[in-house]
């Protein structure tokens, strides 16, 4: 289990459908997960039970999660978390006793750009930065491709920052989805309904980097591909930079 970037009840658990990404909040959301165990990334098998989700030989490398819990209930001493742990980024587990796992609180906010406007890149000099873990390589300014998961449509889609997204970070990047089987999206963004065009983006590229952003200011953007124009997209900055 490698490169997975799983935080605040995303719901990958027993008898729980997993997500793609964590539900919608915004930059005022508690990001704290509950200590008790009714919210966790990841569940872990322990040794010596009876299914074979994990056991002494697996390998957990590179992640970043916010809470790993046990799979069954048992004494932490008699049946610790299977397999083995390295460089990866924990924030919390159900152990009642040390298991050599290294466990440290943190703020999500602290180790992505921009969590909840779907910008998962880990920020430079980060803990998840050190470790390389995550899903997603360390933010550069010279990153020109970012992977979304999901269908393409007909036109270009899963906009970042969201639609409607408030306090978006003054140094955003505007991210999307291609559209199916697009060679060529051309980017317009500006302050009003009438958009100027910032930016034409060949094969897979799909990231704009913009100059500084205002604080408090809402931008309005869409991307036109196929010969169609795209829908209509806007965001609204805070005043805080990633």
């Amino acid at each position: 289990v490698s490169f997975n970037t799983v935080f605040d009840a995303s719901d990958i658990q027993p008898s729980k459908a997993p997500h793609s990404l964590p539900r919608f909040q915004d930059s005022k959301s508690n990001l704290t997960s509950p200590m008790d165990g009714s919210v966790f990334s990841l569940d872990v098998e322990n040794p010596g039970a009876s299914t074979k989700k994990a056991d002494s030989h697996s390998i957990f490398l590179n992640n970043l999660l916010d809470f790993v819990s046990n799979w069954k209930n048992c004494d932490e001493s008699s049946c610790p978390f299977a397999g083995t742990w390295k460089d990866n980024v924990l924030g919390g587990s159900s152990a009642s006793k040390p298991t050599g796992i290294p466990v440290a609180p943190f703020d999500i906010r602290q180790q992505l750009r921009d969590p909840w406007g779907g910008d998962f890149r880990p920020c430079p000099n980060s803990r998840a930065a050190e470790l390389n873990a995550g899903a997603y390589k360390v933010y550069s300014k010279d990153d020109t491709v970012y992977w979304i998961p999901g269908a393409m449509g007909r036109v270009a889609s899963q906009p970042i920052p969201r639609n409607g997204a408030t306090d978006v970070k003054l140094d955003a990047d505007l991210i999307f989805l291609s559209a199916f089987r697009a060679s060529q999206n051309s980017v317009y963004f500006g302050t009003n309904q009438k958009l100027d065009k910032v930016a034409t983006l060949n094969g897979s590229d799909n990231i704009v980097h913009l100059p500084k952003l205002s604080p408090h200011t809402t931008y309005y953007w869409r991307v036109d591909s196929l010969g169609k124009e795209g829908l209509s997209w806007s965001f609204t900055t805070g005043n805080e930079y990633s």
